[in-house]
């Protein structure tokens, strides 16, 4: 089984929270649709390219903002904007993995 087949068995948690992604001087203003530990799907105004590099930050309910970097995989008007997280710190990467492990 190739990576990329096996990303798409994590388990993605419908979400609703605000996200900002910043990119080439610029910054645009979202929201998490879903959220696995692999990366996020969101919606914003503008859709980002395939294979752009962003960092994105957001808040989960109950903890304190996560930050990564990230590249955009997929988009559409329809389902949004899939961002892969590629660097997590590991404080944020344990925030995440506490949120998501609530989720269950």
């Amino acid at each position: 089984m190739d990576a990329e087949a096996h990303k798409h068995r994590q388990p993605r948690y419908p979400v609703d929270f605000g996200v900002v992604c910043r990119f080439r001087g610029q910054e645009q203003e979202g929201r998490a649709l879903n959220l696995s530990r692999g990366g996020v799907l969101v919606s914003t105004p503008d859709l980002l390219p395939v294979g752009l590099f962003a960092e994105v930050s957001f808040a989960v309910p109950g903890a304190e903002s996560i930050e990564f970097k990230g590249i955009v995989r997929h988009a559409s008007q329809e389902r949004g904007t899939g961002v892969e997280f590629l660097e997590v710190l590991p404080r944020h990467r344990a925030r995440l993995a506490a949120y998501l492990d609530a989720l269950v």
